[in-house]
Protein backbone atom coordinates (compact mmCIF):
# COMPACT_ATOMS: atom_id res chain seq x y z
CA UNK A 1 0.00 0.00 0.00
CA UNK A 2 1.37 3.28 -0.93
CA UNK A 3 3.08 5.37 1.87
CA UNK A 4 3.52 2.88 4.20
CA UNK A 5 6.45 1.33 5.34
CA UNK A 6 6.95 -2.54 6.29
CA UNK A 7 6.59 -1.88 9.71
CA UNK A 8 3.35 0.10 9.76
CA UNK A 9 1.65 -1.90 7.27
CA UNK A 10 2.45 -4.90 9.40
CA UNK A 11 0.87 -3.08 12.38
CA UNK A 12 -2.37 -1.94 10.06
CA UNK A 13 -2.66 -5.65 9.03
CA UNK A 14 -2.45 -7.15 12.14
CA UNK A 15 -4.95 -4.41 13.81
CA UNK A 16 -2.23 -2.82 16.01
CA UNK A 17 -1.51 0.39 14.46
CA UNK A 18 -2.48 2.90 16.66
CA UNK A 19 -4.29 5.46 14.43
CA UNK A 20 -6.02 3.15 11.80
CA UNK A 21 -6.16 -0.37 13.12
CA UNK A 22 -8.31 -2.35 10.85
CA UNK A 23 -10.36 0.66 9.44
CA UNK A 24 -7.29 1.98 6.90
CA UNK A 25 -7.45 1.24 3.79
CA UNK A 26 -4.70 3.58 1.24
CA UNK A 27 -6.43 5.87 -1.08
CA UNK A 28 -4.92 3.87 -3.98
CA UNK A 29 -6.58 0.63 -2.82
CA UNK A 30 -10.08 2.46 -1.08
CA UNK A 31 -11.90 3.02 -4.06
CA UNK A 32 -11.98 -0.73 -5.33
CA UNK A 33 -12.71 -2.06 -1.86
CA UNK A 34 -15.61 0.50 -1.11
CA UNK A 35 -16.83 -0.30 -4.95
CA UNK A 36 -16.97 -3.84 -4.20
CA UNK A 37 -19.09 -2.63 -1.38
CA UNK A 38 -21.55 -0.39 -3.74
CA UNK A 39 -22.13 -3.25 -5.65
CA UNK A 40 -23.36 -5.29 -3.15
CA UNK A 41 -25.66 -2.93 -2.17
CA UNK A 42 -26.96 -1.87 -5.45
CA UNK A 43 -27.30 -5.67 -5.90
CA UNK A 44 -29.32 -6.17 -2.66
CA UNK A 45 -31.55 -2.90 -4.20
CA UNK A 46 -33.58 -5.26 -6.44
CA UNK A 47 -36.29 -2.57 -7.42
CA UNK A 48 -33.85 0.47 -7.86
CA UNK A 49 -35.43 2.38 -4.83
CA UNK A 50 -32.38 3.82 -3.52
CA UNK A 51 -30.45 3.95 -6.98
CA UNK A 52 -30.52 7.88 -7.15
CA UNK A 53 -31.81 10.95 -5.10
CA UNK A 54 -35.33 11.41 -4.30
CA UNK A 55 -36.94 14.38 -4.76
CA UNK A 56 -40.81 16.04 -3.92
CA UNK A 57 -41.57 15.06 -7.73
CA UNK A 58 -41.27 11.08 -6.72
CA UNK A 59 -42.29 11.80 -2.94
CA UNK A 60 -44.65 14.11 -1.69
CA UNK A 61 -43.21 16.49 1.00
CA UNK A 62 -39.97 13.88 1.24
CA UNK A 63 -37.62 17.40 1.68
CA UNK A 64 -39.75 17.77 4.58
CA UNK A 65 -39.46 14.79 6.28
CA UNK A 66 -35.82 14.44 5.51
CA UNK A 67 -33.11 16.61 6.23
CA UNK A 68 -29.65 14.42 4.67
CA UNK A 69 -30.99 12.68 1.83
CA UNK A 70 -28.32 9.71 0.64
CA UNK A 71 -28.87 7.75 -2.12
CA UNK A 72 -26.85 4.56 -3.86
CA UNK A 73 -25.59 7.09 -7.12
CA UNK A 74 -24.51 10.23 -4.68
CA UNK A 75 -22.37 7.21 -2.50
CA UNK A 76 -20.95 5.91 -5.75
CA UNK A 77 -20.00 9.80 -6.56
CA UNK A 78 -18.68 9.78 -3.47
CA UNK A 79 -16.55 6.61 -3.46
CA UNK A 80 -14.97 7.98 -7.15
CA UNK A 81 -13.69 11.68 -5.83
CA UNK A 82 -12.12 10.09 -2.83
CA UNK A 83 -14.78 11.90 0.05
CA UNK A 84 -14.63 8.49 2.32
CA UNK A 85 -11.52 7.92 4.19
CA UNK A 86 -12.68 4.28 5.23
CA UNK A 87 -15.49 2.07 5.31
CA UNK A 88 -16.95 3.30 8.55
CA UNK A 89 -18.27 6.08 6.79
CA UNK A 90 -19.80 4.62 3.74
CA UNK A 91 -21.89 2.33 6.54
CA UNK A 92 -22.95 5.58 8.03
CA UNK A 93 -23.95 6.89 4.82
CA UNK A 94 -25.92 3.85 3.91
CA UNK A 95 -27.67 3.45 7.62
CA UNK A 96 -28.65 6.80 6.69
CA UNK A 97 -30.07 5.75 3.14
CA UNK A 98 -32.23 3.28 5.26
CA UNK A 99 -33.13 5.52 7.93
CA UNK A 100 -34.54 7.93 6.08
CA UNK A 101 -36.66 5.30 3.78
CA UNK A 102 -38.18 4.56 7.30
CA UNK A 103 -38.77 8.06 8.08
CA UNK A 104 -40.75 8.94 4.97
CA UNK A 105 -42.90 5.67 4.75
CA UNK A 106 -45.14 5.16 6.74
CA UNK A 107 -45.20 1.76 8.67
CA UNK A 108 -47.42 -0.79 6.65
CA UNK A 109 -46.98 1.01 3.43
CA UNK A 110 -45.59 -0.93 0.21
CA UNK A 111 -42.46 0.51 0.44
CA UNK A 112 -42.00 0.20 4.06
CA UNK A 113 -42.65 -3.59 3.89
CA UNK A 114 -40.12 -4.14 1.17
Amino acid sequence: CEGLDAAAYEEVTAERHPVFGQEYQCPGCRPARLGAVADRLEEEDKYGLFREAVDDSIAPGYSDVVKDPMDLGTMRRKIATGAYRGAQELRWDCERMVTNALLYNPKGSRYFQI
